[in-house]
């Protein structure tokens, strides 16, 4: 119910994939909370898929998603960057690149999802999105 409850929950390393955003509000005042559970199991290390919820709290802002990203300490073959899987539908990606007009410069949902591939390089971040979901994975 608060973020001192989910980092009692984080302490249990058991705990090491999270899977944040199915069932969670929409309401703006509740993406500061949401955006606080990512950020938090960033930093405690953990391997995140996020979801409906947890983007809808980035709507927008894919630079503010990046920067949360970026929070986990440098450290480990993986460079410091947060393992995390993002499984937007069409209207999630809408939403969550809207500000990244190079990435709406295409009608394709192909080469859109490519020129978000190339603005998120710098996170080690995983965009899964249609049917063809193997297919579709790219690095953001």
């Amino acid at each position: 119910d608060s973020i001192e409850d989910w980092r009692a929950l984080l302490a249990d390393e058991r705990r090491n994939v999270l899977v944040i955003g199915p069932g969670l509000g929409l309401e703006p005042e509740e993406q500061p909370a949401i955006r606080a559970m990512v950020s938090e199991g960033v930093r405690a290390g953990r391997k995140l898929v996020l979801d409906a919820g947890a983007l809808s709290a980035f709507d927008g802002d894919a630079g503010a998603l990046k920067a949360c990203l970026a929070e986990r300490p440098l450290s480990g073959a993986d460079g410091g960057r947060a393992d995390c899987v993002i499984t937007p539908h069409e209207g999630n990606f809408s939403r969550l690149f809207r500000e990244e007009k190079d990435i709406f410069a295409s009608d394709s949902k192909a080469e859109r999802a490519l020129a978000a591939a190339r603005l998120r390089r710098s996170t080690s971040a995983r965009c899964v999105t249609g049917r063809s979901a193997r297919r579709s994975m790219r690095t953001i």
